[in-house]
């Protein structure tokens, strides 16, 4: 494959420029330079992405690690001549450019426009959301067959048994009481409303018997 060259120092005017090869496109785009502090001999190259990123975050893996030197651009290469300096930083590039440690901020930075905890809190919220829904059609099943509260954790238990996610919460006989009368509640708000909102005529019937009995 037919080498390109390319100069790191691309986006970088000010500073001197040192060439080196680039494998791929868009090798030179991860380094940076810091400017020359005073006394020093030359620019230190570094990575611009790992230190924008700084850590891994909720990416950490097992043994791995940002090198401070990539972070805090404190990339020495060797002084002995100038052609092995330039090899031995390609070579410290394209290390670093195919490690593990550069990937993970390659990811972050990806990531960076997602709602990546809305997402996880979402997925998190529908669990939990479908968990109480089936608790809930537990209870309100014992009081639409007047089955006595003390069968409501038998039932969540057989439900479970059956494969069924039902939650690790309101599984007791009181949490089914609390239930139902939240959903009567609820259902007698909704009848209320649809009569009010209707306008629906209402009518009293009272036949003679009634009337004599008041009357009595």
């Amino acid at each position: 494959m037919k080498r390109k060259q390319t100069t790191i120092f691309q986006c970088f005017p000010k500073f001197s420029p040192i060439t080196t090869t680039e494998e791929e496109p868009g090798q030179a785009a991860v380094l940076k330079v810091t400017e020359n502090e005073p006394g020093a001999t030359a620019n230190v190259p570094g990575c611009a992405l790992c230190s924008a990123t700084k850590s891994t975050g909720v990416l950490t893996e097992q043994r791995v690690s940002m090198s401070e030197e990539w972070v805090h651009f404190k990339i020495q290469s060797s002084d002995s001549s100038r052609s092995t300096s330039l090899a031995s930083l390609r070579n410290k590039i394209r290390r670093h450019e195919t490690s593990r440690a550069h990937k993970i901020p390659q990811e972050l930075t990806e990531k960076g426009g997602q709602d990546v905890v809305g997402n996880v809190v979402r997925a998190v919220s529908e669990t939990v959301f479908a968990e109480t829904d089936s608790v809930f059609r537990t209870a309100y099943y014992l009081a639409k067959m007047n089955r006595p509260f003390t069968d409501h954790d038998s039932l969540i238990e057989l439900q479970e048994t059956n494969g069924a996610n039902m939650g690790t919460s309101l599984h007791s006989r009181y949490s089914s009481t609390t239930i139902v009368e939240h959903i009567a509640k609820e259902m007698q708000k909704k009848i209320v409303h649809s009569i009010v909102t209707s306008s629906s005529k209402l009518s009293v019937l009272i036949d003679e018997a009634t009337s004599a009995g008041l009357v009595d």
